[in-house]
């Protein structure tokens, strides 16, 4: 299994099949620092490759054995639309723990903790650190 392959298990895994509106942002109570993963599902709902490809951070999306992208965003919307179908953001929480450089952004769907994520901020900016 590569390492994008694994990194689209876990979404799939998280559940997140929702079209997210916005800039990012679940709602008020959704913190800043799982933007990435929110970023990342709304690329992916709407087909932005380039969307996608940065919610990772520089590290992930450099690394040669990551593959093809646009094959890696075309598996991740495939496994999400068979195990979850269509779905709203108000049934997904966010939560972090960590601190002002990096952290694990849980994810629930419909209460239940369905997946934790490695985030890193890079920049000034908050993104995936997880393959």
């Amino acid at each position: 299994m590569t390492t994008m392959t694994r990194a689209t298990v876990l979404a799939t895994v998280a559940g997140l099949s929702v079209l997210l509106g916005g800039c990012g942002q679940a709602d008020d109570d959704t913190p800043r620092e799982a933007s990435p993963v929110i970023a990342m599902l709304k690329a992916a709902k709407a087909s932005d490759l380039d969307g996608f490809r940065s919610a990772y951070c520089r590290r992930i999306r450099e690394d040669p054995e990551q593959g093809d992208w646009e094959k890696n965003l075309t598996q991740a919307q495939a496994s999400l639309k068979r195990m979850y179908g269509e779905y709203q953001i108000k049934e997904f929480a966010f939560t972090f723990t960590g601190d002002e450089k990096k952290g694990k952004v849980a994810v629930s769907h419909q209460g239940k903790e369905s997946i934790v994520l490695d985030v890193i901020n890079e920049d000034g900016h908050w993104k995936i650190n997880q393959r």
